[in-house]
């Protein structure tokens, strides 16, 4: 079985899919569909294997990705070998319709866990305890995030300074974002897109930031990548 056959029959597992269903979902036929999991069909074109990251509602990085990063995962009833990996919350971000209102996080899909191995956290310098994963919508941070997307945020303590070139989920303006925050030497705070052909740098006083900004955490690892 290839790599992506490999990633495909996880997923599906995970998702409790079978091949019929997958094709209704994705468009692509059942029968190559059997073929990449059996092996048999070795070089899939890219448009097969965009629909099925599409069918799948994941990013083409986990479904391609050959290093899976560390990341795994599991059906609710398979157990979790804790001795290797640690669990970490998927999630998604909403406002709450109140008084000062705040970023909800709640679970993004009861149905299946996603696990890191420990050695990943160990060379991160980071407590799991304080990492969630969430998605990404939109094209302004590519070509680092791609539309679909899955980030690991480390949990922001209030009061922390921000790592000057660092990428943050935070919200800002009533929109939840995912950007690079440059400290300048001026004092301001620049809101940086890696798209920007197409989304311009927005400059605020960190005084204006602080009062309008929620920060969520800061970007460690995109969909098992460790790239940052």
């Amino acid at each position: 079985m290839t790599k992506l056959g490999e990633n495909l029959k996880q997923l599906m597992t995970a998702k409790t899919l079978s091949a019929t269903q997958l094709a209704r979902m994705s468009g692509v036929a059942q029968s190559q569909i059997t073929r990449i999991l059996t092996g048999e069909a070795k070089h899939p074109t890219i448009d097969t294997v965009v629909a099925l990251a599409q069918g799948l509602n994941v990013s083409l990085y986990d479904l391609v990705s050959t290093s899976g990063g560390g990341i795994k995962v599991f059906p609710p009833e398979e157990p979790v070998d804790d001795s290797l990996y640690v669990l970490v919350p998927d999630v998604k971000a909403s406002l709450s319709a109140g008084p000062g209102c705040d970023w909800l996080l709640e679970p993004e899909d009861e149905g299946a866990q996603v696990a890191y191995k420990r050695d990943f956290f160990v060379k991160k310098h980071v407590n799991p305890k304080n990492t969630f994963r969430m998605r990404v919508h939109g094209d302004s941070m590519y070509p680092y995030f791609f539309d679909g997307d899955s980030v690991l945020i480390e949990r922001y303590k209030e009061g922390d300074p921000i790592r000057s070139g660092r990428i943050y989920a935070f919200s800002f303006a009533g929109e939840l974002r995912v950007k690079r925050l440059r400290v300048r030497m001026d004092g301001k705070i620049a809101i940086e897109s890696e798209n920007s052909s197409a989304y311009h740098e927005e400059l605020v006083s960190q005084e204006e930031f602080f009062n309008r900004a929620k920060i969520l955490g800061r970007v460690i690892d995109r969909s098992g990548g460790d790239f940052l």
